[in-house]
């Protein structure tokens, strides 16, 4: 089958690439950074790569197509791990304009890219649809406002379509990780220990330190998840936003 993972050059998108590449589909993976495409080539040949930004509706739409049209079949499996992390303190000046880039990648970006898919989908009768959310669109954070309404809204998204055609035997599912080991959580870890003018290694120990797992959860952790959601195995799982946080 074709798989698309959009954010797939890394972190939790590339890993979930390599799983479904070795669960036997082939796989796309979408970023907007050429060089990060190439890197993740460069790692596993297997892959085929497109340029995409996701909060671009006319970008998605030719994308989708596209992949249709040079794989002679229709998308059956999204992964959707495009996104943006924000760190946004309430009162920043700056604050307006992060919320609407927030929204237009985390939200509208998820939205153009989940009906892409489902207009392939739905003739076939089968698709697996899963939107990587985050535990912050289950509960909130301080100085996050902008990134927990989306990933709230993305949950949401998610619930919604998965009411609407799960009887053509396409599952909608999201899963909501914790702190994953990736450059973007590191990134966002250090920029909220300097708003607190800590050191960032003491902030991310303590982070850590008060999870139940007490450790960084794997990409590959969050990958065999959607392995599961994608599978034959989950065709009565659907609107699920399932949390993988190590017990936080």
């Amino acid at each position: 089958m074709i798989a698309l993972v959009t954010g797939g050059s890394r972190g939790i998108g590339l890993a979930c690439a390599k799983t479904l590449l070795a669960a036997g589909h082939k796989v796309w993976i979408a970023a907007r950074q050429a060089e990060g495409l190439a890197a993740a080539v460069a790692e596993e040949p297997r892959l085929q790569t497109l340029q995409l930004d996701v909060s671009q509706a006319e970008a998605v739409t030719q994308a989708f197509g596209e992949i249709q049209q040079q794989s002679g079949q229709p998308i059956q499996i999204l992964v959707h791990a495009a996104g943006t992390e924000a760190f946004s303190p309430w009162e920043a000046q700056s604050d307006p304009e992060l919320w609407q880039r927030v929204m237009q990648t985390n939200l509208n970006g998820a939205y153009y890219c989940l009906r892409a898919a489902l207009q392939q989908m739905q003739p076939t009768g089968w698709g697996r649809i899963v939107a990587i959310a985050s535990v912050l669109g289950l509960r909130g954070m301080r100085h996050s406002h902008a990134y927990c309404a989306s990933k709230h809204g993305l949950i949401g998204l998610v619930r919604a379509l998965a009411q609407d055609v799960l009887a053509e035997g396409i599952t909608v599912n999201a899963v909501c990780p914790g702190w994953v080991q990736t450059a973007m959580a590191e990134r966002s870890m250090s920029e909220i220990a300097a708003h607190y003018d800590l050191a960032a290694a003491d902030f991310i120990a303590a982070e850590l330190a008060a999870i139940p797992l007490q450790r960084w959860i794997r990409p590959e952790e969050v990958a065999a998840s959607v392995a599961y959601l994608v599978s034959d195995a989950a065709a009565a799982v659907s609107g699920q936003a399932l949390e993988i946080s190590g017990g936080l």
